[in-house]
């Protein structure tokens, strides 16, 4: 079944919702519609999937006992209903949101309709759904919770077991059984690994909700995480292939490259408040000019149009370093001698990380209490912000550019004194 098939049996309802809408019932095109009704049942009969088969084909069973009973108000409210079910196969909605539509039919006209569709099953898509975002919200589970209250809660107690389950028998088969031996950075990454097959056990699970993100991101992440797991584990058993300090030193200069990357996220958010301020710039004319590789990532097209000044050199500047500098530990970070390029870079990475952090707080204080520098406020999701917590995310990004220069210390001998 593909993507036509399903808005065109999505379509088949709608006629037949709109035909008896109408004060007269037109006979020979409701006849017509049911026609192509009985057809689409055949084809779901043939190629559908199990549940797929024992949802469509109850709504079109149902359609029919209803046209029979001639309620033409009943009819015209479940060929509706009907009709956006069909949402879920074409990766819109989710059965569970159905369920205030379904209780408020069924009380409407004394119904049952679907009452034996509501235990839990997985529901498996090849490719995440179209609506796979909403996933992330809080409220993408109160449809399920609220049908399913006790199923729920084990659900996510089982999605949280999955997630850390591969981190968890790592820890007791391999960790426990490498006693004193040197293993370098590898744990970094077969941590890494471990929570990537998480993910994809997660994602198992989440089919119970009909959250399921798709077969691709499930093989991927165990496929993947297992690599990076398995390739960690044969490196921590065999310590003489590797300089222990240069590994950690690689790993941990690369995964907290990760935290400058989010910080330029909230950078780039608060340009757009920056630019609607400073320079009266509207929201349809930003992304018009910000359309295209350069002028997206560099504000080419902003700058030659706003001058910019000295943010459109600090932005590029950053972008080109961060990106120069995560190829070159990715590719050289094992070679010793890189250790001593590499450092300097990272240091001035984060140095310029920090000073973005405080011009997107400066933008969201604006925003927010209308002045740079905020003392002690509530935000407007209950929060708190304080210059203090300010100061204190500062000095955790200048702490990373001093543990760095320790790493680099402990390749050449070089003590260094500890922050703690």
């Amino acid at each position: 079944m593909n993507e036509i098939f399903y808005r065109d049996l999505k379509a088949c309802f709608e006629k037949i919702r709109s035909y008896f809408s109408s004060s007269s019932l037109d006979k020979n095109k409701l006849n017509a519609a049911l026609g192509d009704l009985r057809f689409f049942k055949k084809q779901i009969e043939k190629r559908g999937k199990r549940k797929e088969k024992k949802l469509l084909i109850y709504c079109i069973d149902t359609l029919f006992r209803m046209i029979e009973e001639d309620d033409r108000e009943k009819v015209y409210a479940f060929a509706g209903l009907s009709r956006d079910i069909t949402d879920i196969f074409l990766g819109e909605r989710n059965f569970y949101s159905f369920g205030e539509e379904i209780k408020s039919f069924n009380k409407r006209f004394r119904e049952c309709c679907f009452d034996d569709m509501k235990k839990i099953y997985p529901y498996f898509s090849k490719k995440a759904p179209k609506n796979a975002l909403e996933f992330f919200s809080p409220e993408s589970d109160e449809a399920f919770k609220a049908q399913h209250p006790i199923g729920y809660v084990v659900l996510v107690i089982s999605g949280i077991i999955a997630f850390l389950l591969p981190l968890l028998l790592y820890g007791i088969c391999v960790l426990g059984k490498l006693d004193d031996q040197s293993v370098g950075g590898w744990p970094f990454l077969a941590i890494i690994g471990c929570f990537v097959m998480g993910i994809g056990l997660f994602n198992i699970v989440a089919a119970f909700i009909h959250q399921y993100l798709g077969h691709k991101l499930t093989v991927i992440s165990l496929l993947g995480g297992g690599i990076c797991t398995a390739a960690a584990t044969f490196m921590m058993w065999h310590p003489e292939w590797y300089d222990g300090n240069v590994s950690v030193f690689y790993f941990a200069s690369l995964f907290t490259l990760l935290f400058p990357a989010a910080i330029y996220g909230w950078f780039r958010l608060s340009m757009g408040s920056w630019l609607k301020r400073a320079k009266r710039i509207s929201r349809s004319k930003f992304r018009k000019l910000t359309k295209g590789k350069r002028n997206f990532w560099w504000y080419e097209a902003l700058h030659k149009e706003l001058n910019l000044g000295a943010i459109y050199y600090f932005n590029k500047f950053f972008v080109i370093l961060w990106a120069l500098l995560f190829l070159l530990t990715l590719f050289t970070g094992f070679i010793k001698i890189m250790s001593l390029i590499l450092c300097p870079m990272y240091v001035l990475l984060c140095i310029l990380t920090a000073c973005m952090m405080v011009f997107a707080k400066i933008q969201d204080n604006l925003d927010d209490h209308g002045k740079a520098i905020v003392l002690w406020a509530k935000t407007s999701n209950g929060g708190w912000d304080s210059f203090i917590f300010d100061v204190i995310l500062v000095c955790f990004i200048l702490a990373m550019a001093y543990v760095n220069i320790m790493l680099v210390g402990e390749i050449w001998g070089v003590s260094l004194p500890a922050l703690l």
